[in-house]
């Protein structure tokens, strides 16, 4: 009697060890939600889930790291602007890329100069009297920049992220080919220049869209208040 009686004292002190056992080292328990909608419990932090990305995120991203900013629609803006690997509309505007969409791209990043036409633009038809003979024109250049502004945009977004990796893709090969320098296309080389002119379009594209990464307000080309 007296050992089963000791050994009762002894597991009930034990109990009551782990009953007082400090929060601090008690091992915490999770809830982790699956991807079937039922809950895992575990004893260590649930995984992060990563976001994914939908088309309509991706549309909506601004391409090559350019600041957002270079992509709201112009305030006085009519319609919109619309583009494929031939060209672009807007209204009765159009701007055709004769054959070179990648060169189309790279022209698309002086959004500085055409934001800046815009602003000029929109002052001066601001500035017009409202019973001016002047007004109707000053309207109409307006939306014409206004529209080269879009398509740029437009353009951009649609076009920018795959043309910059296959330029790339062939300057890293005019290198490995030994067309990075100009004398095999001085040469007479068509192949040597065709990637000779695919690198240098590429660098061009990369400083510009560099030097788009800031919004365009540091820049001085916003007319927004």
């Amino acid at each position: 009697m007296r050992l089963l009686a000791h050994n009762t004292i002894g597991l009930w002190a034990i109990s009551l060890l782990l009953l007082c056992e400090p929060s601090g080292v008690r091992a915490a328990i999770y809830a982790c939600p699956t991807g079937d909608g039922t809950t895992v419990f575990q004893d260590r932090p649930c995984p992060r889930a990563v976001p994914v990305e939908t088309p309509a995120m991706q549309a909506a991203r601004a391409p090559l790291g350019i600041h957002d900013s270079w992509f709201v629609k112009p305030l006085h803006a009519e319609g919109r602007a619309f583009c494929d690997k031939r060209g672009c509309e807007c209204g009765p505007h159009e701007r055709r890329h004769n054959g070179s969409l990648a060169r189309a791209v790279a022209d698309a990043l002086y959004m500085d100069t055409g934001w800046h036409r815009y602003d000029i633009s929109e002052a001066l038809w601001l500035e017009t009297p409202v019973n001016s003979a002047r007004r109707y024109d000053s309207r109409a250049e307006m939306t014409e920049a206004s529209c080269a502004v879009m398509m740029s945009q437009q353009l951009l977004k649609q076009f920018a992220e795959d043309v910059s990796a296959a330029l790339r893709q062939k300057a890293l090969q005019a290198e490995e080919r030994g067309y990075d320098i100009p004398d095999p296309c001085d040469a007479g080389d068509d192949l040597a220049c065709d990637y000779y002119d695919a690198m240098i379009l590429y660098q061009r594209l990369a400083r510009d869209a560099k030097a788009l990464h800031i919004s365009r307000e540091m820049l001085g080309t916003s007319s927004q208040p």
